[in-house]
């Protein structure tokens, strides 16, 4: 349920209901992830890459998938073998 109310045209303002589609205790495992990491100074914190999934899970595993794929297009784009890119291609092995 979304209820919206307009005054003018510069107040809009918002409320949203979500109601879940299935209980709690059968929910359906998500091909979703966060691909997230820390910087530590200047440099990625390899030990907090993809941090925010459940370690062991597939999210996680894909997670890590990806983050290699970050870190090496972005190493071929900063053309930098010492930066933060670089050093994380070379290190992060997950």
């Amino acid at each position: 349920m979304v209820i919206r109310f307009a005054l003018g045209s510069a107040l809009v303002l918002m409320a949203s209901v979500a109601f879940a589609a299935t209980p709690a205790a059968k929910q359906v495992a998500s091909d979703n992830y966060y691909l997230n990491w820390q910087e530590r100074n200047g440099e990625i914190a390899l030990d907090s890459v993809c941090s925010k999934n459940e370690k062991g899970s597939s999210q996680f595993r894909d997670c890590q998938k990806h983050a290699q794929v970050v870190f090496r297009n972005s190493c071929t784009r900063s053309k930098d073998p010492a930066s933060k890119w670089c050093v994380a291609q070379s290190r992060y092995k997950p």
